[in-house]
């Protein structure tokens, strides 16, 4: 009898937390890599500047670099870093809490420092049953980022989650789908990210997006997915016929194994819907398709002028077109 009723405890415990949020892994609704808005109470998350130890603080929405953060998940770890996107497009300072008496703890202030504290800079970021999100220190969940008088801090939550404690989180990136021909959205898939390479241990880093007909990949035309600037057009044995385009919102995409040379050159401005070639099967390829990559800090190691791709820094691309059903071929 003690035994089915500790279960029966136990089994209530678990309803009663689930009531009031769910928590996952890599948080449902989040792009780890993604570029997002917190606002509490009307006002946003803001970095008054691009150096250690700035404050952060609370101000109205004005779409400012200083407003907008990369959310960038550390399996590693098992929780988020915040980095400030006014700081080199969200890659080298990440929200840090000043611990008092080496611990973070209710009352503590948070500013921005390069990551060196796990303890300090790590977040749970809990999705609310209301679609709202609480964001708690990973190294003490009794506590959750909040405002106070003079900044942002870390604060008692309790288990009802007042709404001093509730993010709203807002993407950032606004995409157009880019491979479209008229009456026609090609979704459907050969290669999903992350699936295995049949020449080794690695793994596939974008979306291989197929076109449907042979008929058809004439009318297939790519597009832009958001304004940006051209960082690299040109042709590649494996890559063929390929464009990348640095997005004005930080991000990185490529354009894989196009039927010719893009009409757009280096450093070139482009808007988002533009034209920028044709669907094909240049270089390493066994079929007219799309690879298509996503990267959040720049597409090639050694700077802008390397050929070298960052794969380490690859995102899926699916969850940036979230109107779009992709479906694997058969």
């Amino acid at each position: 009898m003690k035994k089915l009723t500790a279960i029966l405890i136990a089994c209530m415990l678990v309803l009663l937390a689930a009531s009031f949020d769910v928590a996952a892994a890599e948080t449902s609704g989040i792009v780890s890599g993604g570029v997002y808005t917190l606002t509490c109470g009307g006002k946003n998350l803001t970095v008054s500047a691009d150096k250690n130890g700035a404050g952060v603080s609370a101000n109205a929405p004005d779409s400012s670099w200083a407003q907008r953060f990369v959310l960038r998940y550390d399996s590693s770890e098992n929780a988020y870093r915040i980095y400030t996107m006014l700081s080199e497009n969200g890659r080298r300072r990440v929200l840090d809490i000043i611990k008092k008496n080496k611990k973070v703890v209710a009352g503590c202030s948070v500013d921005i420092y390069n990551p060196i504290d796990p303890a300090a800079q790590l977040f749970n970021i809990i999705k609310l049953t209301n679609g709202k999100f609480k964001i708690s220190p990973k190294s003490n969940p009794n506590v959750a980022l909040t405002f106070s008088a003079s900044g942002a801090s870390v604060e008692t939550c309790g288990r009802s989650v007042s709404s001093a404690f509730q993010w709203e989180i807002k993407s950032v990136t606004d995409w157009q789908y880019m491979f479209i021909t008229p009456g026609q959205i090609a979704t459907t898939i050969s290669d999903l990210f992350g699936a295995p390479r049949v020449e080794g241990s690695s793994r596939h880093k974008g979306l291989d997006i197929v076109a449907e007909r042979r008929g058809k990949i004439k009318g297939y035309t790519l597009s832009s997915v958001a304004d940006g600037a051209v960082l690299y057009e040109g042709y590649s044995k494996t890559a063929g016929n390929y464009i990348a385009i640095k997005l004005n919102d930080g991000f990185t995409v490529r354009y894989l194994h196009m039927m010719n040379r893009s009409p757009k050159k280096i450093k070139s401005a482009v808007k988002k819907g533009e034209y920028i070639g044709n669907v094909g099967t240049s270089g390493n390829s066994t079929g007219y398709h799309l690879h298509f990559d996503c990267n959040t800090i720049g597409a090639y190691r050694g700077g802008e002028n390397s050929r070298t791709v960052n794969y380490s820094t690859c995102v899926d691309p699916a969850p940036f077109f979230p109107g779009i059903k992709f479906t694997a071929r058969r």
